[in-house]
């Protein structure tokens, strides 16, 4: 294919512009939503969380004592609080630095491909290579406030196995009207689903450890795709317990130095240290052996390393794949939404994948996974 179309699409984002009836579209850079539901939440919490924390100072200025039976809560809920609306606060910086940098992004679609400008770099896309693109989230809650949500393409994997681009929300009016508009202007038709995509075929090392060490390695073979690990697990810990002795040690730093309560307060600090680190410790010995990769996935099958070795799941054995969620709670985020991959078997149990240890939503996940699995990308011959 002629690379004219990228030079037609540069030349849009340069601001040169194309010719009247050409097929080159720029599409509008909109300023981001800055405070969503979940952002304003996160700051009203900061704002009890000082309220809480100033409280607690007031009620131990008036009795006199580190460890008053209400101003100790008050100074634990406090601090949680106050994390919790950093968390959201720290969001909201980001945001600001995105739409700061927005005039450093450009999107062009033409009837080739599309190119995506950021500050980082530029990414040329044939058309062919596109599978689609999804924004995340359960469109039967998205009243009210406007959304801060990222649109991930998925496309082809390249020779380093990527084949999701995130795109920041600050195109067109929303993230669900981009989603759509990229949807149309790929196409759903049966003539266009295999069109460009590459043929795979089967590889000659048939061993899974082997195929997983060259994805990890950066050598993915052809066709195969990579979902890097994420760290959104660290988010759920358990951290009370370390909230707890801090907020036990700070008290008894303001004891009156003739009172000692001896090597009690260390003794809590060591155990309640040891109880997120411990499970940290666990939760790494399972994490370590994935190499930082959470699936790879070929035209035959995904593959994901567990402590017992790779475990494979054949696309011919997999009937049906899907995202359970269940509700949940965490120190750090409260009552929220978890998310699991499912790959439902024929014949053995269905594997599930938590979204914590995914680097992407699982609903984008789960359409890179189907579009695998319906042969979208090529389909091997069986060894």
């Amino acid at each position: 294919m002629s690379d004219a179309w990228i030079a037609r699409a540069r030349a849009a984002l340069d601001g040169s512009g194309a010719s009247e009836g050409s097929d080159v579209e720029r599409i509008a850079i909109r300023r981001p939503v800055l405070v969503d539901r979940a952002v304003a939440v996160a700051l009203v919490t900061l704002v009890v969380g000082v309220l809480l924390f100033v409280g607690a100072i007031l009620r131990e200025l008036q009795t006199g004592n580190p460890f008053d039976r209400l101003a100790m809560p008050m100074r634990f809920v406090g601090i949680v609080a106050l994390l919790r609306g950093l968390v959201g606060a720290w969001a909201l910086v980001g945001r600001l630095r995105l739409s700061g940098a927005r005039d450093r992004y450009g999107l062009v679609l033409t009837d080739d491909g599309l190119v995506l400008r950021t500050p980082t770099g530029e990414h040329a896309i044939a058309r062919a290579r596109v599978l689609g693109a999804v924004e995340p989230g359960d469109w039967g809650a998205r009243t009210g406030f406007r959304r801060f949500s990222f649109v991930y393409l998925l496309v082809v994997p390249d020779r380093e196995g990527r084949a999701i681009v995130p795109l920041p929300p600050i195109f067109e009016e929303s993230p669900g009207v981009l989603a759509e508009r990229l949807v149309r202007w790929r196409g759903v038709s049966s003539a266009r689903a295999n069109e460009g995509t590459p043929e795979v075929a089967a590889p000659a090392e048939r061993l899974a450890s082997k195929i997983y060490d060259d994805a990890a390695r950066g050598q993915p073979g052809a066709g195969v795709a990579v979902i890097r690990h994420g760290a959104g697990w660290l988010r759920r810990g358990p951290y009370a317990a370390l909230l707890f002795a801090l907020v036990f040690a700070e008290a008894t730093l303001r004891l009156p130095s003739e009172i000692s309560l001896g090597i009690l307060p260390v003794a809590a600090l060591v155990v309640c240290l040891a109880i997120p680190a411990t499970w940290i410790a666990l939760t790494w010995r399972h994490v370590a052996p994935r190499r930082g990769l959470a699936l790879v996935l070929t035209a035959d099958e995904a593959l994901l390393r567990t402590r017992a070795g790779v475990l494979r799941a054949r696309w011919s054995e997999v009937p049906a794949t899907s995202v359970e969620s269940l509700t949940g709670w965490s120190l750090l985020e409260g009552r929220s939404v978890t998310r699991k991959l499912r790959f439902d078997r024929l014949d053995a149990p269905p594997i599930r994948y938590d979204e914590a240890f995914l680097g992407v939503p699982a609903e984008v996940a789960l359409a890179l996974v189907d579009a695998y699995r319906k042969g979208a990308i090529g389909r091997a011959e069986s060894a």
